[in-house]
Parts: C-alpha cells; structure tokens; sequence
C-alpha cells in the first residue's frame, strides 16, 4: 500500500551534519519563500508549481528525509511573521506532495512488476518450464532492472518472514540452483 512504500523509504536516523544540512535547506527555502511572498503581495494565491519546482526541487533529496517534520517543527517556533509562516506552509505542502507522488510512482511501478511476475507465473502453471521460458523470451524488454530489483526485494522479505517463523532459507547461490532446477522439471524447492 502507499503507506507501507511511504513507511519503507524512511531511512535510518541521520548523522548530525545530515540534518544540521537539512535545517539549513528549509531555513534558506522558507527565506526565498518568503521573499516571494513578499514581492506577490499579501492577498496572492499559492505560489505557482512551477516556481516552487525551479527554486526548490534540487533540495528535494535532503527535504524529503524522515527528519523533515520534526525540524519543520522546530522551524515552525523560529518563524514570527505571518508571511513566513505562509512560505514554511508551502514548503510543508510542496515536500509532501512530493512525498505522495513518489509514493505513488512506487505503487505503480510495483503493481506493474507484480503483474509480469504473474504472467511469468501463470505460464508456468498452465504450461510448464517450456511455455515458462517462452513467456520470458516474448517479455524479455519488459523483464528490466525494475522487475528484478522488485523480484529480489520479494525475495528478500519472504526470507525474512521464514526466518521470523524459525525456517533458514536457501543461501542465494542454492536458492537459485533450487529455482533453476524446478524450473527444468527438476521437483520441489527445497526448504
């Protein structure tokens, strides 16, 4: 779901020089923000997308860091005029449309992959390793470096649920002899 990618693209704590570099990018945004706002007037709409993307999409890597609402917060108690509180606004609302859009790219980027996985897989069941190997030859532009990366990000959360229910999985090197040999006709994965 979008929460479970929004949830995963979280990274560990950063170091301090990591965030101290992120609160100096919202402290310098929310300053152009703010002169912008300015030079519009008071009763302006939202500041136009394109603006917000030309003058705040390179910083998007370190605002989108999981520090980002707690140091919007602490931003938030620095602020003491309403005009930058209206450009810390548009910022908060900017990085988390941001966030949602990525999101979203990644669901559907994984619907799609899940999608080739079960053609791969629905030919196997229906006609075994040689119409397996030729849906994979017919679909062989499609099967990308997404579609692995997907497929090896599978891989590696069912091997943490089997560990979690005390089952070892397969060393990577055996657990693709074990997939290449079921393929052939070769018999059950071994556990």
């Amino acid at each position: 779901s979008k929460h479970q990618i929004q949830r995963a693209l979280r990274q560990p704590a950063a170091p301090a020089d990591l965030m101290r570099a992120q609160a100096q990018a919202i402290t310098t945004s929310v300053g152009e923000l703010t002169g912008l706002l300015r030079e519009a007037g008071d009763d302006a709409a939202a500041l136009d997308t394109a603006e917000l993307d030309r003058r705040l999409a390179t910083q998007l890597p370190l605002l989108m860091r999981p520090e980002f609402p707690g140091l919007m917060r602490q931003a938030l108690g620095q602020v003491t005029t309403p005009v930058q509180q209206r450009a810390l606004l548009e910022l908060n609302q900017y990085v988390i449309g941001a966030v949602e859009q990525l999101a979203d790219s990644a669901v559907d980027l994984q619907w799609q992959q899940l999608n080739k996985l079960r053609e791969l897989c629905d030919a196997a069941v229906d006609g075994g390793s040689e119409m397996l190997k030729a849906t994979a030859e017919a679909m062989r532009g499609e099967l990308d470096a997404d579609f692995c990366n997907c497929l090896n990000c599978a891989l590696e959360e069912e091997e943490a649920r089997l560990r979690a229910r005390g089952i070892q999985p397969l060393e990577e090197d055996r657990r693709w002899e074990a997939l290449a040999a079921a393929a052939d006709g070769g018999g059950a994965l071994p556990a």
